[in-house]
């Protein structure tokens, strides 16, 4: 301690002497007796509340009675307690799909044959259903002057379509204005692409209210990368349905 002390002297002596050598200031340090140092030691030391002066150190005090008690007893200040590690965030819940896009699921119980039941052998253990959305595909995917026939909801396995026709009255005996169609003028809504197999673009006479139609079927065929189309949930498949309406069970 007394080391120190002197060396923080030399460097005041230095200071206020200004032109004294060092070998001076260190031969009037050397003449410095303990009892001094210990007396400018307390003269330099300052302690901050909580702490109060204690010789050459400083004093926790405990119970603010201006005294370093025995039990309290010189020591440094307290370190500060380091941050609590932040608690980790959760992972999000993973989204479940039901349906399909253009479908919205609704109840088992909303529909007549879905939910209960088997398949051969094997208990439903569980159902829902997928409805086709109302006003899809739009009316505007049909080419002016026809009819949209939408079939896009009513899921049987095989490219979801629907057709556009020119309406006539049972028993015409002659073509109604628009057909033939054209296949140049025939127009499908986005997504879906003109199915020559399904269309009858000229005259079947006059046994329907069907003049002329032509097919417009979803491209790509979404079975192809979902065979349980519109079932979304893994496991689930369709069982059939009705009205644009599918049930999708888990056996």
């Amino acid at each position: 301690m007394k080391q120190w002390v002197a060396v923080g002297l030399l460097v005041l002596v230095v200071v206020f002497s200004g032109c004294l050598d060092v070998d001076k200031a260190l031969k009037i340090i050397s003449g410095v007796s303990d009892t001094d140092v210990k007396r400018i030691s307390s003269a330099v030391i300052t302690c901050d509340a909580p702490y109060i002066k204690f010789g050459a150190s400083c004093c926790l005090d405990k119970n603010a009675n201006k005294i370093c008690d025995v039990d309290e007893g010189a020591s440094p200040p307290p370190v500060a307690e380091p941050a609590p590690e932040p608690e980790p965030t959760p992972e999000p819940e993973p989204v479940v799909q039901f349906c399909v896009e253009h479908f919205t699921k609704i109840a088992a119980n909303a529909m007549a044959l879905c939910g209960g039941g088997s398949m051969g052998s094997d208990p439903i253990t569980d159902a829902y259903g997928c409805r086709g959305d109302a006003g899809y595909p739009p009316a505007s995917g049909c080419a002016p002057g026809t009819t949209m026939n939408n079939l896009y909801p009513y899921v049987d396995g095989s490219t979801p379509s629907y057709r556009c026709y020119v309406s006539q009255q049972i028993g015409a005996s002659a073509a109604p204005a628009g057909c033939p169609i054209s296949q140049a003028n025939t127009t499908c809504a986005p997504g879906f692409v003109f199915d020559a197999a399904g269309s009858n673009l000229t005259w079947g006479g006059g046994g329907s209210s069907w003049g002329c139609n032509y097919t417009c079927k979803e491209s790509p065929n979404p079975y192809v990368s979902n065979p349980d189309w519109p079932c979304a949930k893994l496991g689930y498949k369709p069982i059939g349905g009705g009205g644009g309406d599918t049930c999708c069970a888990k056996w």
